[in-house]
């Protein structure tokens, strides 16, 4: 079993919709990383930024890997079912 995987740029992968789609359909927990400041349509690293930071239950914290940025986690709320 994969505990996690990483994607530098997802679009550079054919059908890259349907790889995400299957990916967070099998996820308890996702995270993205984004340079730290204001949204700003014309820098490419910031796609998707105002989208996954509504999602609930999210959590935000320092990546230590890139200057000035943060890790965005967002965690699954999976019903049990009996």
């Amino acid at each position: 079993m994969i505990k996690s995987a990483v994607i530098q740029n997802i679009d550079l992968f054919p059908r890259w919709q349907e790889i995400l789609a299957v990916a967070l359909g099998l996820a308890d927990e996702f995270s993205v990383v984004y340079p730290n400041g204001e949204y700003d349509t014309e820098n490419f690293l910031l796609n998707g930024k105002p989208e996954f930071v509504s999602l609930p239950n999210l959590k935000v914290g320092r990546w230590p890997n890139m200057t000035d940025s943060s890790i965005f986690l967002a965690v699954w709320m999976i019903p049990y079912e009996s």
